[in-house]
């Protein structure tokens, strides 16, 4: 959510910000610590506000889970935004949470108003102008025309009486009049919009209200129409069909004619023609935009479209993505290696430094390749490195973006050919968080439980508890395997209090001197009234919170923010011991030591496993992490153990516990 390119935000119930991203904090001109004292109510124009509050009953009341609506907000310094706010609905056992994403539309109302203000002067100028009255015989020859024929298409109306309609008509529209001879019944009229040909050439939009007329004996006789000059409509129209696909920006064409461009190329490309979709992501945009402004950002990616443009044969090759990046269409290539060969060619196009504010801007860009083969070539069979044969644009940019992304987690100023292994495990992923969220509802997770003993006695201590997902194929998935995905679709949070609910039910069934560790993440900690739900847990299991260890881990320190200290803090003066879980691989200070209330440190098991190889720079790091424990009076334990040798080796360099010893 933090790096969404969307304003995004979770509020409770009643309307108060719990999380906001930058990118909202950027739309309203708002500090975050700002947003989180202010209500929805706040920053929502009052006449919006009405509105507002009946949908979010509805969903409060079960009448809805989500709702859509244009609505504006207050910025900072008083103006207003147009927003497009989509509310959802996440529900956490009584507890309702709404989800909320603001996308800016302040633009493209205030475009669509100034269209929307030109189509209604263009209509009162048509409605009030003089249309064209024209009688047709039942051969369809014009034998009487009103003088308002000149005005609108330049023909005196003697110049074609006797002609058919379709003479002037556009040979493409022609088709339509066949359905002249199928209204010569009574009903309502025929609307026909036709190009008309002009008297000095060029043909004009017309739009043609056609009715049947009848002699006194009620026969057929031919037609009366009316002609509407529609050419300024047309052409709004056709301006605003081209805005909507047109980046405002670069000016280059937006992702969904880029899409119709590759559905066109894979389908045109003769025996063997390659095409290739490069996806091309501006490096490090943010940084810029966070930096020096978001002005600054936009230079960037205006001087990287031109130069991109500059390099290629056709500027109708390059379109705008989505936030920061670009898609070229390469086709009727001869071999795949061009591809790879112009890639890099646009990836050293785009260099050269962009002053701005006095501050020097180097441009560089990551770039993602997607190759469809000839039609001849055996789809099973594709060329190496370079995936196998695509059926459609979607997919074959699905897989210039996957390699985008693969590429720029390795640094930035490369290129990267698509892999369909890259494909395939987004599938995986995606199916097994599917998997996962029915295994949360179907209450397949299981907490299992991993003593703690003293490394100077052997005594049992306690136990830490870990969650396992035996499935129902008989499969144990480990928690490497899982929570990854569960953190991305956020489902870490349900697990988290899944695994500490059994904690504390199990404590309650365990001798009073045992303790049980449970894993806690940022995400879970950031939410409110934790504090008040982890006691009420502990007063009904009977359980005294000093046997409650809750462990973070040194990476999540990274993240602290006021509402995470202050959940700490509340359930450390409860009694509820905290623990840094995986300490030594992460980068947070040791202050944070000095300033939480933190009652102990657990050794990462990878310095377990240095010790197990003889890793002397191991070795001498778990003496010093232990000998900082004890110097700050802290519990100590060491992950990991296999054999007694490990756990003397430990004992003797300061660590107290053990765990997995056996």
């Amino acid at each position: 959510m933090r790096h969404a390119a969307i304003g995004m935000a979770l509020v409770t119930a009643e309307g108060g910000f719990l999380e906001v991203n930058g990118a909202l904090c950027r739309m309203l001109g708002r500090e975050e610590d700002t947003l989180r004292q202010l209500q929805l109510r706040d920053i929502t124009h009052p006449e919006d506000l009405a509105r507002s509050m009946q949908l979010v009953e509805e969903i409060l009341s079960g009448g809805r889970e989500a709702f859509q609506l244009e609505k504006r907000y207050i910025h900072a310094d008083g103006h207003l935004i147009w927003g497009q706010v989509s509310v959802s609905c996440l529900r956490r056992g009584d507890d309702v949470l709404f989800i909320i994403q603001i996308v800016d539309i302040s633009e493209a109302r205030r475009q669509r108003q100034a269209l929307a203000e030109q189509e209604h002067q263009y209509r009162l100028l048509a409605e009030n102008a003089a249309d064209v009255v024209c009688r047709l015989d039942r051969d369809g020859r014009m034998t009487w025309l009103s003088p308002s024929l000149e005005r609108h298409l330049g023909w005196r109306p003697e110049q074609l009486q006797g002609r058919s309609l379709e003479a002037i008509t556009h040979p493409d529209d022609r088709d339509k009049l066949r359905l002249l001879q199928e209204q010569r019944q009574p009903g309502t009229p025929l609307l026909l919009d036709l190009r008309l040909i002009g008297a000095e050439g060029p043909h004009r939009w017309m739009s043609l209200t056609v009715r049947p007329i009848r002699d006194d004996d009620g026969r057929w006789n031919g037609w009366i129409s009316g002609w509407r000059d529609i050419q300024s409509e047309v052409e709004m129209r056709q301006r605003l069909e081209e805005a909507l696909h047109t980046d405002p920006l670069t000016g280059l064409a937006g992702l969904g004619r880029m899409l119709g461009r590759i559905e066109a190329a894979l389908s045109q490309r003769n025996r063997q023609g390659f095409v290739a979709v490069l996806c091309i992501g501006i490096d490090q945009l943010s940084q810029v935009n966070h930096a020096l402004t978001h002005r600054a950002g936009d230079l960037l990616i205006t001087s990287v479209a031109a130069r991109l443009v500059q390099a290629l044969p056709s500027p109708e090759q390059a379109a705008r993505g989505t936030g920061d990046t670009f898609i070229v269409l390469l086709d009727q290539l001869q071999t795949s290696e061009q591809a790879d060969a112009l890639a890099d060619r646009l990836r050293r196009a785009v260099k050269g430094t962009i002053g701005y504010a006095g501050h020097a801007i180097e441009p560089s860009v990551t770039i993602g390749v997607a190759i469809a083969p000839p039609p001849d070539t055996i789809t099973s069979a594709a060329p190496e490195g370079h995936g196998p044969t695509v059926a459609t644009a979607d997919e074959l940019l699905r897989d210039a973006t996957l390699a985008r992304r693969e590429a720029a987690s390795l640094g930035s100023d490369r290129c990267a050919i698509a892999d369909p292994r890259l494909a395939e495990r987004a599938r995986q992923r995606l199916a097994l968080q599917e998997e996962l969220r029915h295994a949360l509802t179907q209450s397949e997770l299981q907490t299992w439980f991993m003593p703690l003993v003293s490394l100077s006695d052997g005594q049992l201590q306690g136990y830490e508890a870990l969650v396992r997902w035996p499935r129902p194929n008989g499969v144990l998935e480990m928690p490497d395997t899982f929570l990854p995905i569960a953190r991305s679709f956020g489902l870490a949070e349900e697990i988290d209090v899944l695994v500490l609910r059994e904690s504390i039910a199990a404590l309650a069934q365990l001798p009073g001197d045992l303790h049980v560790a449970s894993n806690l993440s940022a995400g879970l900690l950031s939410q409110p009234g934790l504090a008040e739900r982890v006691t009420q847990w502990l007063i009904e299991a009977g359980v005294a919170p000093q046997r409650l260890h809750l462990e973070i881990t040194e990476t999540a320190l990274l993240t602290l923010n006021l509402r995470v200290i202050a959940t700490i803090q509340a359930l450390a003066d409860r009694g509820v011991r905290w623990v840094v879980d995986d300490f030594g691989t992460g980068f947070s200070s040791i202050s944070h030591l000095r300033d939480l209330p933190i009652h102990g440190l657990k050794l990462d098991r990878s310095f377990t496993e240095g010790l197990r190889r003889g890793d002397q720079k191991s070795v001498r790091l778990a003496q010093a992490l232990g000998g900082l424990a004890e110097g700050l009076a802290l519990e100590t334990v060491a992950e990991g153990i296999e054999t007694a040798a490990e756990a003397a080796s430990l004992r003797d360099l300061g660590w107290r516990c053990g765990q997995g010893f056996h």
